[in-house]
């Protein structure tokens, strides 16, 4: 399985921040261009975070955005599947909602055709079998109980 990369860009000025239609358009661009292979994906108010293969940077015009990007690279399986429930998470933390399913900026929600099949494809390619129900997924991502891995991913 090929590292992921979890990038945090950290908008400095509300205004800097992309709308999600520019959002979205942006990530299509990267996907296109770059080979960005997005897994997940949530924009919160002031930053916005994205688990992907591929793509060591992201390269957003300055001109349009006032941002700062920190990543890290998730080696291990066992961590991408964490740092991917951590994104979805992200907005109940944060007290936006209550079920994952209730916020709508992140890659769970409808998208474009082309960048939901590169989703679906990764995110297949990292959930365990137990979890590729979207009823399942979605269970896992708004509970609190631990994940029980194949002995695949340890």
């Amino acid at each position: 399985m090929t590292e992921r990369i979890h990038f945090i860009i950290r908008w400095n000025k509300e205004e800097s921040q992309p709308s999600w239609r520019e959002l979205l358009k942006f990530l299509e661009k990267q996907t296109e261009e770059k080979k960005l292979l997005p897994t997940a994906f949530v924009l919160m108010g002031t930053h916005f975070h994205l688990l992907s293969r591929g793509v060591p940077q992201l390269e957003l015009s300055s001109e349009s955005f006032d941002f700062e990007i920190c990543l890290s690279e998730v080696i291990h399986p066992k961590y991408a599947l964490h740092t991917y429930r951590y994104i979805y998470q992200n907005p109940m933390r944060a007290g936006l909602c209550r079920l994952v399913e209730n916020y709508p900026y992140h890659s769970l929600s409808p998208v474009g055709a082309k960048l939901q099949k590169v989703l679906l494809k990764e995110r297949a390619s990292l959930l365990p079998y137990h979890l590729q129900s979207s009823r399942a997924e979605l269970s896992w991502l708004n509970g609190t109980q631990s994940l029980h891995l194949p002995n695949s991913y340890s």
